[in-house]
């Protein structure tokens, strides 16, 4: 018997959910815990002490299909329609097995369980705001329904839900506890300012970090440069790609360097919570790294490669606020916008109250679990 199932529908709910489910274990080791990623193989499970839910299939979008009626149509050649009748299946067949179920993102999850599970239902909110849009009549009247309580994102959209009459509420983002700081001692020069690339971690990302290298071609070798490379991305690929760009490959002391004329970049793998915290200003075109950032206080500049990202990109900047700056494809104003705002402290500091202030403190994990575990 599973006293949780974990039901999640993308590769940063993946995480979320698998932090929350090694606090849930740290609260009280005796739990059974299952995990079914609906989107892609769910990789980070695989790191806490959970049961994978079968079966699992990694798809050509890799999860990011909103607004794209091509990626849609090639999910679907790849077998959407099939996987997703494989999962109805899937939750049918566990559902006696389980006690409760945890979704983590957004209406997909909530709707799966309550369908085909159909036990005490908790959601775990991670992209739903009221800073971008208020939910729909129709989820709201699912939501009074169907769960237990709603872990709202932010304190606006919990008020917001208590007032539509929806049991919600705020315990902190758990984004904020999916990354550590200290694991890495990366080394720069302290008399010069940091900036950080976030390139993400989907199949695009070394396209994203070739191209986002160019803007250092505008600022040149007076900053510091750090990479957050997801541990996914294979480093043969992205030295390939970098080496079509002119730039030279080094190896140095477990991670790599890029260099170009006077210009040196830090490659760090496994040390992403420790690059934000090194960073007066972050470069990112990721959907949770930026909202991370934001909530450690960093300016975030963001651009768009394409149509689908920049609408991705602009509401996100409604979530967070005067902390995201979106900017044209253009690396030289990009790099302009970066000068003109690492040396502003008051400015700095503004966005940093702000970010933190818009993303909440750590500890949501804790405080999430205690609750789940004050309902048995």
């Amino acid at each position: 018997m599973f006293d949780y199932l974990f039901i999640s529908n993308g590769h940063g709910e993946d995480v979320i959910g698998s932090v929350l489910i090694n606090q849930l274990k740290k609260y009280n080791p005796a739990l059974r815990i299952a995990a079914y990623p609906l989107v892609g193989m769910g990789e980070s499970y695989s790191a806490c002490d959970a049961e994978i839910l079968e079966p699992r299939q990694r798809l050509p979008s890799d999860g990011f299909v909103k607004g794209s009626l091509l990626r849609l149509w090639l999910d679907c050649r790849a077998g959407l329609l099939r996987l997703f009748k494989e999962q109805k299946v899937a939750l049918r067949s566990v559902a006696d097995e389980v006690k409760k179920v945890v979704a983590v993102g957004d209406f997909l999850p909530v709707a799966l369980s309550s369908l085909y599970v159909k036990k005490p239902l908790y959601l775990l909110a991670t992209a739903k705001s009221d800073y971008i849009a208020p939910h729909w009549n129709i989820e709201l009247a699912l939501f009074k329904r169907w769960t237990q309580v709603v872990f709202a994102r932010d304190e606006l959209t919990a008020a917001s839900l208590k007032k539509s009459g929806v049991k919600a509420t705020y315990l902190g983002n758990v984004m904020m506890d999916c990354f550590k700081i200290g694991v890495r001692d990366i080394k720069i020069e302290e008399s010069r300012k940091t900036i950080a690339f976030l390139p993400g971690s989907r199949s695009d990302a070394v396209d994203n970090l070739v191209d986002m290298l160019r803007i250092t071609k505008w600022l040149g070798s007076d900053y510091n440069y750090l990479v957050a490379l997801a541990e996914k991305i294979a480093p043969p690929a992205l030295k390939a790609a970098a080496g079509q760009a002119e730039w030279e490959w080094l190896k140095a002391a477990g991670d790599y360097r890029l260099k170009k004329e006077k210009v040196i970049v830090q490659i760090i793998r496994n040390g992403f919570g420790d690059v934000l915290n090194a960073a007066n200003v972050v470069v990112g075109i990721t959907g949770t790294a930026n909202e991370q950032a934001v909530g450690l206080g960093k300016p975030v500049v963001a651009y768009a490669r394409n149509r689908q990202t920049r609408k991705f990109l602009e509401s996100q900047r409604k979530l967070l606020g005067k902390s995201l700056f979106l900017k044209p494809h253009d690396p030289e104003q990009i790099a302009a916008f970066i000068r003109d705002i690492i040396d502003d402290e008051s400015r700095l500091k503004r966005i940093s109250e702000l970010g933190k202030k818009r993303m909440g403190k750590p500890g949501s994990a804790m405080r999430i679990a205690r609750y789940l575990e004050s309902e048995r």
